[in-house]
């Protein structure tokens, strides 16, 4: 005669809670799982297209380089971005998975395809960091 299986109600949620284990283990598996970040800092300048006639504010192409700006931060893309003081152009620290990405981003940006700014896309790893929000 072979040997019996234990039954009753704590086997069968034992049996349960394994297969509920196994099909989770095999769903997280099968979703994307985030890319790798790292951190990129835009520095931009005045471009072929800037008016000197004109503050930074009231440039042809600035109104639509907000809006992309507000984008990315509604993304989770950039988390400080910001004209230079003393000289038209501007900042940003934003996460893309490469550098091809964050050039992509760059090159997407309006202030950009119009002329208005040329840009850098630099690789960034900071040393030292706070947990203050910047002023």
């Amino acid at each position: 005669m072979p040997p019996r299986r234990p039954s009753g109600p704590r086997t069968a949620v034992l049996t349960l809670l394994s297969v509920a284990a196994a099909g989770l283990l095999l769903t997280t598996s099968a979703v994307a799982q985030p890319k790798p970040t790292q951190l990129f800092v835009f520095v931009y300048r005045q471009g072929p297209a800037w008016d000197p006639k004109l503050p930074m504010g009231k440039q042809a192409a600035m109104a639509r380089h907000g809006a992309y700006m507000k984008r990315l931060f509604d993304e989770g893309r950039s988390f400080a971005a910001g004209p230079i003081s003393d000289a038209p152009g501007g900042i940003v620290i934003l996460r893309a998975a490469s550098r091809e990405e964050a050039a992509g981003l760059m090159a997407r940006d309006p202030s950009i395809t119009s002329g208005m700014f040329v840009g850098e896309v630099l690789p960034w790893s900071p040393v030292f960091r706070s947990d203050k929000p910047l002023p």
